[in-house]
């Protein structure tokens, strides 16, 4: 998502769950006057679907909910398509989806380009330590 933003394209998360919260997140992203779908995690097989029903937004899947569980292959159940399209939430336009995790991607890359000079640092101290007692 964040590439197609700083691309300049419009996208939204979209939050699947049940009243105790989203349970599963998809995108969708805004091009030829409407939002279109997609879900990188379980990404659904758009084959089965009519050409002008490809990438539609949820709010065109709910309606056409056969359609919705034959583009996931039948990998979940009706009833359980049921339950996890009962509350659905919608992101704000272009916002950052995981604010949280920020900071965890920034300390992680951090660390990613420190370890190692923290391993060679400790390699030249431990062999100086060695030549030092022989």
């Amino acid at each position: 998502m964040q590439v197609l933003k700083n691309k300049g394209i419009t996208t939204r998360t979209v939050g699947l769950g049940t009243i105790k919260g989203p349970g599963h997140f998809l995108c969708e992203v805004r091009y030829g006057n409407g939002w279109h779908l997609y879900d990188v995690d379980l990404e659904p097989n758009w084959k089965i679907a009519a050409e002008e029903e490809k990438h539609e937004s949820l709010q065109y899947l709910l309606k056409n909910k056969d359609l919705l569980y034959d583009i996931y292959e039948n990998r979940i159940s009706m009833s359980k398509l049921t339950t996890i399209t009962s509350n659905v939430t919608y992101g704000t336009p272009n916002d950052f989806p995981a604010r949280n995790m920020l900071l965890f991607h920034k300390v992680t890359k951090a660390l990613t380009y420190l370890l190692p000079f923290f391993f060679l640092f400790m390699f030249f101290w431990y062999y100086r330590k060695y030549k030092a007692g022989l």
